[in-house]
């Protein structure tokens, strides 16, 4: 005897994050609680860390604190104390989640390696601004 897959549909998301190998594209981020649909459409695990910009922090900054090796100089670009997070998504799936995030600018950012090894995503490429409003 075999079991049917449930399946079904995912519950309605009113904002979407994609997630490819290596980057995201992001749209309808709010202030407040967010529903959010994670399309991992690449091959590999992926998962999103939202970092708020600390005041007067630009993306140029922060892509290079992320991309330097050893202890940064100087105040971080980034909000340690709010940031937020997903699961790891395999390849090909989506899911629905909540994230709750403030008005201002984030970083998305992925820090799993490729299933072979090698650097975690942020050293290939995968950061990403995204702007809440």
């Amino acid at each position: 005897m075999t079991g049917e897959s449930a399946g079904g549909e995912l519950p309605a998301a009113t904002a979407k994050i994609t997630m490819k190998d290596y980057s995201y594209v992001t749209s309808g981020l709010k202030a407040g609680k967010n529903t959010v649909e994670l399309n991992n459409v690449g091959k590999e695990i992926h998962h999103v860390i939202a970092f708020p910009y600390a005041p007067g922090a630009d993306f140029g900054a922060v892509k290079k604190v992320f991309s330097q090796e050893g202890e940064p100089k100087g105040p971080p670009p980034v909000d340690f104390q709010n940031v937020t997070g997903t699961a790891a998504l395999e390849g090909g799936t989506k899911q629905v989640t909540e994230l709750q995030l403030k008005r201002g600018k984030y970083t998305l950012v992925c820090f799993i390696s490729d299933r072979k090894g090698g650097p975690p995503h942020v050293a290939k490429g995968m950061i990403a601004e995204a702007v809440v409003e």
